[in-house]
């Protein structure tokens, strides 16, 4: 097994690796999110949330197939509509217990929020509820939504819609999930990706029967 770069484990800058590492479980340990991190301007804070997540995800990984691996143009959960931006400031977000008040979708007069601006959201709610309806009217579709039976009638439980959603960005490092040597990590067979790495390098690894 090659050599691993001497910092690669610092304890002075630390940063959390894909390994069973004394000195990375160390770092993870004593890691802590700073209290002045939303101090910085947003360049600054994008930078450091960058340098966290590449340290982790593609500790072991050149640049250049870092920068070819995403798609500069992720989506997000909701898309934020330029009339909600332009009548509100955002401060009906801090509704509640300071970090949102959850929406009833029952509610006839529900508090505002970024969802009702959202194009994908309202067209996404009115799908759900068009499935629901034909659910109920013995018109069966595959929906997500869970069924229950109760006194032999089948109605639909709808969740939230927004709870329905995918949040896309949480989906970035997919494809990392999918490289081998992160699946041999992942399955508990090395104990870092550099070793699992090391295996794919040296044939110690079938795919499917193959090398």
């Amino acid at each position: 097994m090659r050599a691993r770069r001497p910092r690669f484990y610092s304890l002075k800058k630390p940063r959390v690796r894909m390994s069973w590492n004394k000195f990375n479980m160390y770092n993870l340990a004593r890691m802590q999110l700073s209290r002045n991190r939303r101090s910085g301007t947003f360049f600054q804070q994008k930078w450091a949330a960058k340098s966290l997540t590449r340290g982790y995800h593609g500790g072991t990984m050149r640049e250049g197939d870092w920068e070819r691996m995403f798609s500069r143009r992720l989506l997000g959960t909701v898309d934020i509509d330029p009339a909600y931006l332009a009548r509100y400031d955002g401060s009906e977000q801090a509704a509640g217990r300071g970090s949102g008040r959850d929406l009833d979708p029952n509610d006839p007069r529900p508090a505002v929020s970024a969802d009702q601006f959202s194009k994908s959201w309202n067209a996404r709610r009115r799908r759900f509820e068009n499935e629901a309806n034909s659910e109920r009217s013995g018109t069966f579709h595959h929906i997500s939504a869970k069924r229950v039976v109760e006194n032999d009638d089948i109605w639909i439980k709808t969740n939230d819609v927004a709870k329905q959603m995918t949040p896309y960005m949480q989906m970035t490092y997919a494809p990392l999930e999918r490289r081998l040597e992160v699946a041999i990590f992942r399955a508990m067979f090395a104990s870092s990706t550099l070793q699992a790495r090391q295996f794919c390098i040296h044939g110690a690894v079938r795919v499917n029967g193959q090398l």
